[in-house]
């Protein structure tokens, strides 16, 4: 639901940067820049092409201008202008590593959105952006929103270049293996409880590579890849689809 983050901005703010992102796509460049915790908008220079990349596909930012104003930035945003409406892999690095909301500007469909990696997003009406907005990403942020756990996070290859996945692959393990460091341990399939995290196996793979919450009355929360994340029934095929029920020892002590 990066819209929050969208309307948060001021008609100001958003103009600034489609007119600076208009006047980078006429240079044939992705423009970049901040929006300040004062409510500024800063543009900066790409110097994608000092970094031998090609800057109508690329965005760097100024290493010394973007740590002189670190603490007081509070949302970076850069365009597309090459008609690519989606976040790639190298903007989902950069958000990770910053832990700081992206902003991106389509300018060729004049089109904002934005990804958060703070926890805070929404859990409802996400579009899915691995790395940021997956299954897992929505399990760690429902623990932080509703009980304040806090999960470690686990690094995404971004494997949709070869066109297949990563959550289909056979050596792909993300959280499946690591549960029991993460507090969790398993219980009965039949005695799912309100908070729970429902692990799945689907597409082939014959690995747990779906993570969901159960929210009670056979109904629960989670992120697909070609949807919003959203609450669904937990009816078939989903039944059969989960192998494994976890429960935080956390969550079990405060509910």
């Amino acid at each position: 639901m990066s819209y929050q983050i969208i309307d948060q901005l001021s008609a100001n703010q958003k103009q600034s940067i489609k007119t600076d992102s208009s006047l980078m796509y006429e240079k044939g460049m992705e423009a970049c820049g901040f929006i300040m915790e004062n409510g500024a908008v800063f543009h900066s220079p790409n110097i994608a092409k000092q970094k031998d990349l090609d800057p109508r596909f690329h965005f760097v930012i100024d290493p010394t201008i973007y740590t002189k104003r670190e603490a007081k930035i509070r949302l970076i945003y850069h365009s597309h202008i090459n008609g690519n409406p989606n976040f790639t892999g190298t903007d989902v690095d950069l958000c990770r590593a910053t832990g700081k909301p992206l902003i991106l500007y389509d300018v060729i469909q004049n089109r904002l959105t934005a990804i958060d990696p703070t926890g805070n997003a929404p859990l409802l009406g996400r579009e899915f952006v691995y790395g940021i907005y997956d299954c897992y990403s929505l399990v760690k942020d429902y623990y932080y929103q509703t009980d304040g756990i806090t999960l470690d996070d686990y690094p995404r290859s971004q494997s949709f270049s070869d066109g297949n996945p990563a959550w289909l692959k056979p050596d792909w393990n993300l959280f499946a293996d690591e549960f029991t460091n993460q507090g969790f341990y398993p219980v009965s399939l039949n005695t799912a409880q309100m908070g729970d995290v429902l692990m799945m196996s689907f597409g082939g793979s014959g690995k747990l590579n779906h993570a969901a919450i159960y929210l009670g009355d056979s109904t629960f929360i989670h992120q697909l890849s070609n949807k919003t994340s959203c609450i669904e029934t937990w009816g078939e095929p989903w039944i059969s689809y989960t192998v494994k029920i976890l429960r935080h020892k956390l969550w079990s002590l405060s509910h």
